[in-house]
């Protein structure tokens, strides 16, 4: 006599099991067995899913904060469409000449672009300050 009765057995007599019933005996196994032990990563793929959506948040507000410059910056060249059209021409000829250059010559570019507008900064400070004075 087994050791185990078929659950499907009619009359308590052991029959035939059937594939469907020994398949479906062994999913319910399996599924008890690896419960505990698949907790941890349950919680821990929750979590990996929360922080990356944090991340995923984040950068859609540092977007939305760019945007919002980029429209305040773009409304402001509106309003001086000569001056902002020049700003644009030269910037995209300087890129232009940059990557045509190479990037030895694309980083002398920035170098004196930074020191050109810390030169004329340093010019203007004066003005600024009598512009302030006398506001």
């Amino acid at each position: 006599m087994p050791m185990t009765m078929n659950p499907h057995a009619k009359n308590g007599h052991a029959g035939r099991r059937t594939l469907a019933g020994a398949l479906g005996d062994m999913v319910g196994w399996l599924c008890a067995a690896a419960a505990v032990p698949l907790e941890p990563v349950g919680k821990g793929l929750s979590w990996a899913w929360t922080w990356c959506m944090g991340r995923v948040n984040d950068a859609l507000a540092a977007l939305s904060a760019c945007w919002g410059v980029m429209k305040c910056l773009g409304a402001y060249a509106w309003s001086d469409r000569p001056a902002g059209l020049a700003a644009l021409g030269i910037g995209a000829g300087a890129g232009l000449a940059a990557w045509a250059a190479g990037a030895v010559a694309a980083a002398l570019l920035c170098g004196a672009a930074g020191a050109a507008m810390t030169l004329g900064g340093w010019m203007l400070a004066p003005f600024w300050k009598e512009v302030a004075d006398q506001g």
